[in-house]
């Protein structure tokens, strides 16, 4: 499996607005053959960029999604340059050890 890190750099004001536009732009990328998962990492300190990493089942799947029409339509009206503190950092990985543990909503929730 491959994951791509996106890591956005966002001033405070913005942080709502711009997990707004990601949710609204979910089933474009949930249609898109070889993608398994997007998680949004809201940080926990101030000054500390977000996190986007998406799983995909290959380097392929992913490189196919950045030529699709659904990549161009989620990316077609950007934030505004004065939502972000700094350039954005992408980071690509093969998976080479996944740990999963199966867990409830009861269990997540607590």
């Amino acid at each position: 499996m491959f994951v791509v890190a996106n890591r956005i750099p966002l001033k405070d004001e913005w942080l709502d607005a711009f997990e707004e536009r990601f949710n609204a732009c979910a089933e474009y990328i949930k249609q898109q053959p070889g993608f398994i998962q997007m998680i949004m990492l809201r940080p926990d300190k101030a000054n500390d960029p977000h996190v986007i990493m998406t799983t995909w089942q290959s380097k392929a799947a992913f490189e196919y999604w950045m030529q699709s029409e659904n990549f161009k339509l989620t990316h077609r009206n950007p934030m505004p340059e004065e939502a972000f503190s700094g350039m954005n950092v992408i980071e690509y990985h093969e998976i080479s050890i996944l740990i999963e543990k199966k867990v409830t909503y009861s269990e997540f929730s607590t």
